[in-house]
Parts: structure tokens; C-alpha cells; sequence
């Protein structure tokens, strides 16, 4: 598995804005500046980008703790194999 965050190219829209607002809304066509790919079976190499808001929002915990999507991703990809050798 593979997770790599980019910088998003121009023209490239939030996809939580566009769930969240719908694109007839200007706030749904909100910039995207991170784009997160997953490279993994089950994730079909499934993009998603994040505009500055929706990022800051997915890298802060109800307890106040920042925990930034590049750290989500190493930690992520740190716990993909298991002790035993096992591929989760």
C-alpha cells in the first residue's frame, strides 16, 4: 500500500465541499490544495483532494490535538504490515 499527499493542480475542486455544498454553490467549487492517492487493492487508486479548510478540519481531533494528513499517512502506512509478516 501507498498513500502519497501532493499539492492539487489548479482547477481541481474539494471533494467534501462538493459533498457537503454540491457544486451549484460557490462554496462547493472551492480550490483544492492537498490530493491524497491511495494506492491499495481496496482503494482502487481513489484520489481525494482537500481545500485548506477541509484539511485543517481532518487534521484536528475533538481534543484539540493537530495531527497532520502527511503524519496520518506515515502512520498509517507503518501499521499496514502487521508483526507476524501478515499484509492487513
Amino acid at each position: 500500500m501507498t498513500l502519497t499527499v501532493t499539492k492539487t493542480k489548479s482547477g481541481i475542486w474539494c471533494d467534501y465541499c462538493k459533498a457537503h455544498y454540491g457544486t451549484e454553490f460557490e462554496k462547493g467549487r472551492r480550490q483544492a490544495v492537498w490530493t491524497v492517492v491511495s494506492v491499495h487493492p481496496k482503494s482502487k487508486n481513489e484520489k481525494r483532494h482537500y481545500c485548506f479548510d477541509c484539511a485543517v478540519e481532518v487534521s484536528l481531533w475533538p481534543d484539540g490535538t493537530h495531527w497532520p494528513l502527511t503524519e496520518q499517512v506515515d502512520s498509517l502506512l507503518s501499521q499496514e504490515e502487521l508483526p507476524s509478516g501478515i499484509q492487513s
